[in-house]
């Protein structure tokens, strides 16, 4: 499960992407203030670019354990049901990502979509247990429509993000001396 040589830099760079997370949370909650929707508690998903990131860059159980901690740390931080609408979003996000990923050869943007209404899915199912009311259900085509725009944003920034690591750690260089950018 470790894809690096030791156990202390694999924790180093875990740590460093937890790290990367709960910064990127902590902007976007920011951010947020300013969006006119975040009265519903919609977010953008910045801290989800680093989940991708790490199935793409390390591996998927890697992946699965910053989600898990990454709610964890909104438990911690924001309360126990703000925890559990974390994980209950987060878990079935992950699922699908990964799925999509091992599956397909989709695009990031779309696979960030999917994976932001798998979010807002899962989130929904747990207020709806959590409330013991169907009625937030009700917001699920505002959800949808904040998701598909989040995990347009989200897929974007993972393209860029991916595109400077590519050529910052990657010596695969074209015929123009260039770095070859990802597919």
């Amino acid at each position: 499960m470790n894809p690096y040589k030791s156990r202390a830099y694999y924790a180093s760079v875990m740590g460093v992407m937890l790290a990367l997370a709960v910064a990127l949370t902590t902007i976007e909650s920011l951010i947020s203030l300013f969006l006119p929707m975040s009265g519903f508690g919609v977010r953008i998903g910045l801290s989800n670019v680093v989940i991708m990131t790490a199935a793409l860059m390390m591996n998927m159980p890697s992946a699965f354990i910053l989600t898990v901690m990454k709610s964890l740390f909104v438990a911690l931080t924001r309360g126990l049901t703000a925890g559990l609408l974390s994980l209950s979003g987060g878990i079935p996000a992950f699922l699908i990502m990964a799925l999509l990923f091992k599956r397909t050869r989709s695009s990031y943007i779309l696979i960030s979509i999917i994976s932001a209404i798998a979010h807002m899915t899962g989130q929904l199912i747990a207020s709806s247990i959590l409330l013991k009311s169907i009625f937030s259900i009700y917001y699920a085509p505002m959800l949808i429509a904040t998701s598909i725009l989040s995990g347009v944003c989200t897929g974007v920034i993972l393209n860029a993000e991916l595109k400077m690591e590519w050529r910052l750690f990657v010596h695969n260089e074209n015929a123009e001396g260039r770095p070859n950018p990802p597919q």
